[in-house]
């Protein structure tokens, strides 16, 4: 879907965040089921990008898919950077570390945090990029929809849809109705 030409134009760069639920609300099956999910898809991004590497030139242009991961609870940080120009080895590094530190020892569920300082370090360019389709960013949150400040969390969303971002929530797990409730609303 995000390579299809549209006006004969791909995007230069995709960026793909992760944002994990690692909150004290999140129990071992759904951390392991979050790790799975992340190992899977970090990998696929991995081998998406040598399949890119590969063909461009049956895109006439270059195009590579960036990842990064956070992870929040309490407080928020940044478990894998983009990796741009690093090596190999630190870019499997970096996706050992996301699939290992997820533990849900984090405390409460402040997603909204993490979503600011990700909306933050946004610039006008990349912004400006982000509304002419030269490049895509994409944040995939994952939790288990018991956001503590749900308010927060939904002016965050917001704030990011403005920049034009893409943004897909995933509740993992078995919830409450409550939960379910305070996930819609975000």
């Amino acid at each position: 879907y995000l390579l299809e030409l549209q006006a004969k134009r791909l995007p230069e760069k995709i960026e793909i965040s992760f944002v994990i639920d690692n909150s004290g609300s999140m129990n071992q099956s759904k951390i392991e089921a979050a790790r799975k999910a992340l190992a899977v898809t970090l990998l696929s991004i991995d081998d998406f990008n040598k399949y890119l590497k590969n063909n461009s030139g049956s895109f006439n242009q270059k195009i590579e898919v960036l990842s990064e991961s956070w992870f929040f609870g309490s407080s928020f940080y940044h478990v894998k950077s983009f990796n741009q120009n690093s090596s190999k080895e630190k870019e499997y590094s970096d996706i050992i570390r996301s699939i290992v530190k997820l533990d849900a020892t984090d405390g409460v569920t402040d997603d909204a945090s993490c979503l600011k300082e990700i909306s933050n370090g946004i610039t006008a360019k990349q912004e400006r990029d982000l509304k002419t389709g030269k490049q895509i960013k994409l944040i995939f949150l994952v939790t288990d929809g018991a956001a503590s400040f749900p308010g927060s969390s939904k002016a965050a969303i917001q704030e990011l849809l403005e920049k034009h971002v893409s943004i897909y929530g995933f509740q993992i797990g078995k919830n409450s109705e409550a939960n379910e409730k305070v996930f819609n609303f975000i």
